[in-house]
């Protein structure tokens, strides 16, 4: 774990709130994407939430964001020990608000909601000023801001679910021109058939490429196809999704998928900028994901980048912040790689632009 850059608290709290000295309430609720996807059309999922229940606890991240006058909703208490030692390291942590019994499969916002008496106490930060911020806004933590009476800090959730999918991600980035994989965003069934098509070429040709749900996350929502057939089945089966959630919604038929070729890549990384409330942009960080087998196993920083490579990383981050704001978007936005081709603005991403949400300062 990763305590935030120097001044990144009191950065954070100015891009997002105005003023340097706003208490914040934090929640590090991960897979926020579950919520996001609620009603989405996407790819049939095999234990979709399998998993959860460790990602979940990764809730504690949030511990290093804030700062002694910040607040932070934890599932269960930190070890003492592991406090004792953040504290030797000359950390002003936060002060832990933890929730009454948590559940494993939920995240650390909806057993905060389950909690009357924790709801009271944030009731009486809010009435102190205090702000809510999150590692994702969806309508569970608009729900939980408008029991409380915190004030979000932060855009509302269609806007924030919004500029997190990767079809958003992968459109702005062509928009900019940005650099990324060959590939195409489909929200029609239409577009999904000449993406299928075109991708078709590139199997014939022996290539690999990738499937996404918009809101996939963690490596679910994704398939890697290495040929023809499996790519038709792909089709029929979103196609036939997209249909059955259409007929359930009363809506029109439409899809959320992204299909790109999937590419080599010499390294993954992560990296990090902060959209203000004012439209300014300040990138963070840039750092290099260490991995074994596929299983991430840390970070280098500095990043082993040429001055060009991180001027361009730069100078990309800020184009996306500046089109971020534009569209309604402010806070931290946090890209790194996953594995096979970038993608576009958005948290996470390999250089993977970012995805706006994420405190991936962890």
């Amino acid at each position: 774990m990763q305590s935030p850059p120097p001044g990144f608290t009191g950065r954070l709290k100015r891009a997002v709130t105005g003023d340097a000295g706003t208490p914040l309430v934090f929640l590090g609720n991960f897979e926020v994407e579950n919520q996001w996807a609620l009603g989405e059309p996407a790819l049939p999922r095999v234990a979709a939430h399998a998993g959860s229940a460790v990602v979940n606890r990764m809730d504690e991240f949030a511990l290093l964001l804030g700062g002694k006058d910040d607040h932070v909703v934890l599932k269960t208490a930190p070890d003492d020990g592991y406090r004792a030692y953040l504290e030797g390291l000359g950390l002003a942590l936060p002060t832990v608000h933890v929730v009454a019994g948590q559940r494993p499969r939920r995240t650390v916002s909806e057993d905060a909601l389950a909690d009357p008496e924790l709801l009271r106490t944030l009731t009486d930060l809010a009435a102190d000023g205090a702000r809510l911020t999150a590692h994702g806004v969806s309508t569970v933590e608009e729900d939980l801001a408008g029991r409380t009476g915190l004030r979000l800090a932060a855009p509302p959730a269609d806007r924030c679910k919004h500029v997190n999918s990767k079809v958003y991600s992968r459109r702005l980035a062509d928009e900019l021109g940005i650099r990324q994989a060959r590939g195409w965003a489909c929200e029609t069934l239409e577009e999904l058939a000449a993406a299928v098509a075109a991708a078709g070429e590139l199997l014939a040709a022996g290539h690999r490429v990738v499937v996404k749900d918009a809101f996939g996350v963690s490596g679910k929502g994704i398939v890697v196809v290495d040929n023809e057939r499996t790519l038709a089945r792909l089709h029929r089966m979103a196609a036939a999704q997209a249909e059955r959630t259409a007929r359930a919604a009363g809506t029109a038929v439409r899809t959320a998928l992204v299909i790109e070729e999937w590419v080599a890549k010499r390294a993954d990384l992560n990296y990090q900028f902060t959209v203000g409330r004012d439209g300014g942009v300040h990138f963070d960080f840039v750092k290099e994901l260490l991995t074994e087998g596929g299983v991430h196993k840390g970070h280098r920083m500095p990043a082993r980048l040429s001055e060009a490579q991180l001027a361009e990383i730069r100078e990309g981050a800020h184009r996306i912040g500046e089109r971020l704001a534009v569209d309604g978007y402010f806070g931290v936005v946090g890209g790194g790689g996953e594995g096979g081709p970038p993608r576009g603005p958005g948290p996470r991403g390999g250089v993977d632009t970012p995805h706006p949400k994420k405190h991936t300062t962890t």
